[in-house]
């Protein structure tokens, strides 16, 4: 096209790479009209977006005009190069920037969708705790707990129902006024003996606090000193993977399944203490699920990690390590493991694409196999 700017006027406002006057050259080259201020005659406005976010005022005269395009120097490049005028609705400022308002509302929708469902999960891992640990609500008072946190909250609880029933007792004692004690009687008659030396001033009682009450006391009554050190949730690894999986076996004679529900629990609070748990569910259990603490409370993540990765390389002939191999290669390491009488359990990895743990090679190195745990389960 000879002339791609031919039926336009364009203004600019902004700082370019390239300055206004080079603009100016190859709008006047290419058959386009020059214009320093906006007018009705005006069809483009080449804006920079500060000036857009600023609201200079070229931009906001040219709102003023319906048919005055207000576009990024992309578009007058793009159509310098493709020598024909390119069309605006991409570069126009108004709907780029709302595209990225719109951006803005889905990643601040899914950021909140995210943190809800963290949300749930950590509520399930401190419910899961609660059966599992005896622990993972807050909502419990202490039972003999002299930590400092939980002594000194007492302490302070102590000395506010002190100091206030200090002030409530010293508020009901009644004022004597200083002439009520030597005013005569409006009905009492002069005496002819010797007047009798004058009664000593009664003094007021002081009063006394109430005594303290003791610190059993204060734990008693007030509902402050919480188990902060014993509330539990579910561990994740640096993938957002919860250490919380299921190792599943079939029994095709009986069409029945067993079930282990291994699971690594961490605390609230830091420094972080461990756990690990390892539950057997099986069909017509009388006494309920078994249950076994692989690893301790308050073990250390060596500790409570090594023993994860015993019970599942025992459980499954395979280490923790191989559990993302492929379907095929992890069947043979596990027909050349198996012995006589070996059933081994089947763990089904997360899907492609959501969290799957941290990856061979990356994770903590020990001790694995029956050496690491004794199973009793």
């Amino acid at each position: 096209m000879k002339d791609p700017l031919g039926k336009f006027v364009i203004a600019v406002t902004g700082n370019f790479n390239d300055s206004n006057e080079k603009i100016k050259g190859w709008v006047q080259a290419n058959g386009g009209k020059w214009a320093a201020t906006i007018t009705k005659h005006t069809t483009h406005l080449i804006c920079s977006e500060e000036h857009w976010k600023r609201d200079v005022q070229l931009v906001a005269a040219a709102k003023a005009y319906p048919n005055i395009h207000v576009v990024k120097y992309d578009w007058l490049e793009d159509s310098l190069q493709a020598r024909r005028p390119k069309s605006e609705k991409p570069y126009l400022w108004k709907t780029i920037m709302r595209a990225k308002l719109k951006e803005q509302n889905r990643k601040r929708a899914e950021m909140r969708r995210a943190l809800k469902q963290d949300a749930a999960a950590h509520r399930q891992g401190c419910n899961q705790a609660l059966k599992d640990l005896n622990s993972g609500t807050s909502k419990r008072k202490a039972k003999n707990s002299n930590t400092w946190f939980t002594s000194s909250l007492a302490s302070l609880e102590a000395a506010r129902s002190d100091r206030a029933a200090y002030k409530a007792a010293a508020a009901t004692l009644p004022t004597p006024s200083p002439d009520s004690q030597h005013s005569p009687h409006p009905n009492a008659q002069p005496s002819s003996t010797t007047p009798s030396p004058p009664a000593p001033t009664p003094t007021p009682p002081t009063a006394q606090p109430p005594p303290a009450p003791s610190r059993a006391a204060a734990k008693a009554d007030n509902g402050v000193a919480m188990r902060f050190l014993d509330l539990y949730h579910f561990h994740r690894d640096r993938t957002n993977f919860i250490y919380d999986i299921v190792l599943a076996r079939i029994d095709l004679a009986t069409n029945t399944n067993s079930r282990y529900l291994l699971r690594l629990y961490e605390t609230n609070t830091l420094p972080h203490a461990y756990c690990t748990v390892l539950r057997y569910i099986t069909p017509n259990m009388p006494a309920g699920p078994a249950k076994q603490y692989v690893a301790p409370m308050g073990s250390s993540f060596e500790v409570a990690f090594r023993a994860w990765r015993s019970v599942f390389q025992q459980k499954t002939l395979l280490a923790w390590e191989e559990r993302l191999l492929e379907e095929g290669e992890r069947a043979e390491r596990v027909r050349a493991r198996m012995k006589k009488g070996d059933c081994p359990f089947f763990y089904r990895a997360p899907m492609v694409g959501l969290a799957r743990g941290v990856f061979p090679g990356e994770e903590l190195r020990g001790e694995v196999g029956g050496k690491g745990v004794r199973l009793e389960i």
